[in-house]
């Protein structure tokens, strides 16, 4: 018996291309002009760079959020809020 909720974790893919860079070329099938051609080409290098490191468009997303926020200290105990008892 096959189960079909097996492939439902893997990314959607239009022949080697995930398929979110579908927006972007719709973008450029309707305005067809050299600023949209670069700019589908930049989100083409860019998932394909997310996908070389092994990460797909969210995780790497969250990579660079991550990345820019740089090192955070942590909230120390004292720092915390307690809880109350209202009875």
């Amino acid at each position: 018996m096959q189960t079909p909720w097996r492939d439902a974790a893997r990314p959607v893919r239009l022949w080697a291309f995930d398929a979110r860079l579908g927006l972007f070329v719709a973008f450029w099938v309707l305005w067809p002009a050299w600023w949209t051609t670069a700019a589908v080409c930049a989100a083409w290098l860019a998932f394909r760079i997310a996908e070389a490191r092994g990460h797909r468009l969210p995780a790497a997303c969250r990579a660079v959020r991550v990345r820019l926020a740089g090192r955070r200290r942590a909230l120390y105990r004292h720092r915390e809020r307690r809880f109350a008892d209202y009875g």
